[in-house]
């Protein structure tokens, strides 16, 4: 099955950040010269934002072939309109295209910093120093490393969708009774970590030679446990064919909503609305459509476009008031054009082009 990094890098064009112009509304930066920003999130007033990095200057092996590694990820706060540094020094890798990969989510407990690191280093190229394909836990007081859950190690001992070994965990959830969920788009894998029993499968996507591909990458969970699943898919991308899963706490599929376009990260409601992130409309001749991204509602009524025209979105979060973080520029574009927008519904930030997708890519 072709994984999501590997499509991604191979995409073969290089699609940069494109300016937006606004008639009307427009959105209201919350954070500027970002290099990747991925997943947020947000505690008693300070958005939190993962930023992926822009590599570095040493070449290093990776699941998709040779990149250039460094130490550029952060993890970036706004509190009270002030933008800062947070905690940084975190292992990125990127390539010609300008896409990259490193942190990729972030949660904050009590006494813990949770950091989920993705796409890295393999083999003997992966640094002591440095985590790569692991979920870590920093002290929140000293932000010193208390342990790291090793996922490359685990796909390489278990392997459980059976294909090649690839890990790129993506995505995290905290459930209620304290166990994890990650998302691993590259080992086509939801997994489960639990305090003194460690990593275990909670569900695995087999492949099987049909499209889409099931590439999981984001991740919630609601207050009953139940873990809600969204799917980017994989290459050519076409629209309207990624999905939501609904599943219980053994796994077992309770409902699936289908209609999605290329899910990057959900988000739950206080009405119980399901919030959905889409990076483009699809795949044509020159990679992913640019300013063609949306957040959609998901509900009993079906599928409802929010806000369009977003330039390859990632993340969403809660800004108040009914609006939305939401991260943009998030790959395929030059270092420090990254940035976060407060947006509100009905926003129209660009026409959204018709999806280009074809079957043959």
């Amino acid at each position: 099955m072709r994984k999501l990094l590997l499509v991604l890098t191979l995409m073969g064009v290089l699609v940069g950040a494109v300016a937006l112009t606004f008639a009307q509304d427009a959105p209201i930066p919350v954070a500027e010269n970002l290099n990747s920003p991925r997943h947020l999130f947000v505690e008693d007033g300070t958005l939190f934002i993962v930023e992926s990095g822009f590599g570095g200057e040493t070449e290093v092996d990776t699941a998709v072939g040779t990149e250039l590694g460094g130490t550029t990820g952060q993890i970036t706060a706004v509190a009270d309109g002030e933008q800062s540094v947070f905690v940084s020094g975190f292992y990125s890798v990127s390539n010609e295209f300008a896409q990259t990969n490193g942190i990729s989510a972030v949660r904050l407990t009590e006494d813990s910093v949770w950091v989920l690191h993705g796409l890295g280093p393999i083999g003997d190229d992966r640094p002591t120093d440095a985590a790569t394909m692991a979920l870590v836990q920093h002290d929140r007081a000293t932000l010193e490393v208390v342990q790291t859950v090793d996922l490359y190690a685990f796909e390489e001992a278990n392997n459980p969708d059976t294909s090649n070994i690839d890990s790129n965990p993506v995505d995290f959830a905290v459930a209620p009774d304290g166990a994890i969920y990650i998302a691993d788009a590259g080992a086509n894998t939801v997994l489960k970590w639990v305090e003194g029993e460690g990593v275990s499968v909670f569900k695995t996507y087999i492949p099987d030679g049909t499209n889409p591909a099931a590439v999981p990458t984001a991740l919630e969970i609601d207050a009953d446990g139940n873990v809600y699943v969204g799917f980017l898919t994989g290459f050519p991308f076409l629209p309207g064919v990624s999905w939501i899963e609904m599943l219980d706490a053994t796994g077992t599929e309770i409902m699936r909503i289908d209609g999605l376009t290329l899910v990057t990260d959900l988000w739950f409601g206080a009405d119980g609305t399901i919030y959905a992130v889409e990076y483009a409309s699809g795949f044509g001749d020159f990679g992913f459509n640019p300013d063609s991204g949306r957040i959609v509602a998901v509900t009993a009524d079906g599928i409802e476009p929010v806000v369009t025209g977003l330039n390859f979105p990632y993340g969403i979060a809660d800004a108040g008031d009914g609006n939305f973080f939401v991260s943009v520029n998030s790959a395929f574009a030059p270092p420090g054009s990254g940035q976060v927008w407060q947006v509100s519904p009905g926003m129209e930030l660009a026409p959204a082009p018709e999806p280009a997708a074809t079957e043959e890519g």
